[in-house]
Protein backbone atom coordinates (compact mmCIF):
# COMPACT_ATOMS: atom_id res chain seq x y z
CA UNK A 1 0.00 0.00 0.00
CA UNK A 2 2.33 2.87 1.25
CA UNK A 3 6.08 2.35 2.21
CA UNK A 4 7.43 3.92 5.26
CA UNK A 5 9.81 6.22 3.15
CA UNK A 6 6.81 7.77 1.00
CA UNK A 7 5.08 8.13 4.85
CA UNK A 8 8.07 9.60 6.47
CA UNK A 9 8.08 11.86 3.08
CA UNK A 10 5.08 13.20 2.93
CA UNK A 11 4.64 13.66 7.10
CA UNK A 12 8.07 15.15 7.51
CA UNK A 13 8.56 12.84 10.50
CA UNK A 14 10.76 10.07 11.36
CA UNK A 15 8.24 6.98 11.28
CA UNK A 16 10.00 3.69 13.18
CA UNK A 17 6.33 1.48 12.61
CA UNK A 18 3.80 1.47 10.11
CA UNK A 19 0.67 -0.93 10.33
CA UNK A 20 -2.66 -0.23 8.09
CA UNK A 21 -5.82 -2.08 9.28
CA UNK A 22 -8.95 -1.58 7.11
CA UNK A 23 -8.86 2.28 5.94
CA UNK A 24 -6.66 3.60 8.84
CA UNK A 25 -2.56 3.49 8.56
CA UNK A 26 -1.07 3.25 12.16
CA UNK A 27 2.40 4.76 12.49
CA UNK A 28 4.88 5.09 14.86
CA UNK A 29 6.90 8.27 15.66
CA UNK A 30 8.70 7.49 19.06
CA UNK A 31 8.11 5.36 21.88
CA UNK A 32 4.56 5.09 23.06
CA UNK A 33 3.33 7.57 20.45
CA UNK A 34 1.58 5.69 17.94
CA UNK A 35 -0.67 7.66 15.65
CA UNK A 36 -3.41 6.87 12.99
CA UNK A 37 -4.59 8.35 9.57
CA UNK A 38 -7.27 7.75 7.64
CA UNK A 39 -6.40 6.38 4.30
CA UNK A 40 -8.18 8.92 2.07
CA UNK A 41 -6.46 12.29 4.16
CA UNK A 42 -3.36 10.26 3.61
CA UNK A 43 -3.76 9.82 0.08
CA UNK A 44 -4.88 13.72 -0.40
CA UNK A 45 -1.56 14.60 2.04
CA UNK A 46 0.22 12.39 -0.93
CA UNK A 47 -1.21 14.68 -3.62
CA UNK A 48 -0.39 17.31 -2.34
CA UNK A 49 3.43 16.85 -1.17
CA UNK A 50 3.51 15.50 -4.92
CA UNK A 51 2.80 19.08 -6.19
CA UNK A 52 4.22 21.59 -3.97
CA UNK A 53 7.63 19.81 -3.42
CA UNK A 54 7.95 17.82 -6.47
CA UNK A 55 6.10 20.30 -9.19
CA UNK A 56 4.45 17.02 -10.49
CA UNK A 57 0.85 16.86 -11.45
CA UNK A 58 -1.62 13.88 -10.38
CA UNK A 59 -4.68 13.65 -12.04
CA UNK A 60 -7.19 10.78 -11.41
CA UNK A 61 -9.83 8.77 -13.88
CA UNK A 62 -11.92 5.74 -12.83
CA UNK A 63 -12.32 3.13 -15.38
CA UNK A 64 -15.31 1.34 -15.19
CA UNK A 65 -14.75 -2.83 -17.17
CA UNK A 66 -16.12 -5.74 -14.99
CA UNK A 67 -15.23 -3.93 -12.08
CA UNK A 68 -14.41 0.01 -10.77
CA UNK A 69 -10.66 0.82 -11.51
CA UNK A 70 -8.81 3.77 -10.66
CA UNK A 71 -6.00 5.77 -12.72
CA UNK A 72 -3.58 7.99 -11.41
CA UNK A 73 -1.51 10.24 -14.21
CA UNK A 74 1.43 11.91 -13.20
CA UNK A 75 2.63 14.90 -15.58
CA UNK A 76 5.43 17.10 -15.43
CA UNK A 77 6.50 19.47 -18.06
CA UNK A 78 7.40 16.75 -20.77
CA UNK A 79 6.54 13.65 -18.93
CA UNK A 80 3.73 11.73 -18.43
CA UNK A 81 3.42 8.24 -16.37
CA UNK A 82 0.35 6.44 -15.69
CA UNK A 83 -0.40 3.69 -12.33
CA UNK A 84 -3.53 1.49 -12.69
CA UNK A 85 -5.14 -0.03 -8.79
CA UNK A 86 -8.51 -1.10 -6.94
CA UNK A 87 -8.59 2.08 -5.44
CA UNK A 88 -8.12 5.90 -5.20
CA UNK A 89 -5.50 5.71 -2.54
CA UNK A 90 -3.48 2.73 -4.09
CA UNK A 91 -2.87 4.47 -7.29
CA UNK A 92 -2.15 7.47 -5.34
CA UNK A 93 0.41 6.08 -3.35
CA UNK A 94 2.02 4.14 -6.53
CA UNK A 95 2.12 7.56 -8.26
CA UNK A 96 3.56 8.98 -5.28
CA UNK A 97 6.26 5.94 -4.40
CA UNK A 98 7.50 6.39 -8.31
CA UNK A 99 7.93 10.48 -8.32
CA UNK A 100 9.95 9.57 -4.63
CA UNK A 101 12.23 6.63 -6.19
CA UNK A 102 13.03 9.03 -9.50
CA UNK A 103 13.86 12.25 -7.23
CA UNK A 104 16.08 9.68 -4.73
CA UNK A 105 18.17 8.69 -8.39
CA UNK A 106 18.82 12.24 -9.32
Amino acid sequence: MISKALLQKVLDKDINQLKITRNIVYYGTGLHKTRGINIYELANKCKEWAVKSKGFILSKLIMFDTYTQWQVVVKQENFEEQFTADTEPEAIFKACEYIMEQNDQK
